[in-house]
């Protein structure tokens, strides 16, 4: 019914406040309770870096999820795939 690149770009655009709000209420939380340098630079990239790792995690998640018709396929596949994509 519909290509994959549609698909692909509305389930990100849909996903995408919570792959916002989540990763940021993380963040407030995480980086003050942990004391970090008190510096809104750091900040930032502190919550820059944990959303790009939570995207590409669901994007990652959603290429091998489509991949693979079996699921315990899929996830025998995830450890290896993640391994090597970010050694």
């Amino acid at each position: 019914m519909y290509g994959v690149l549609p698909y692909y770009l509305t389930k990100m655009l849909v996903d995408l406040p919570c792959q916002i709000i989540l990763p940021i209420l993380y963040t407030v939380i995480t980086y003050w309770g942990m004391g970090l340098r008190n510096e809104t630079e750091s900040f930032f990239l502190f919550a820059a870096a944990i959303l790009m790792v939570a995207i590409v995690g669901n994007s990652l998640g959603i290429l091998l999820g489509s991949l693979f018709a079996d699921f315990r396929v899929a996830i025998g596949i995830v450890p290896v795939t993640v391994y090597f994509t970010f050694r």
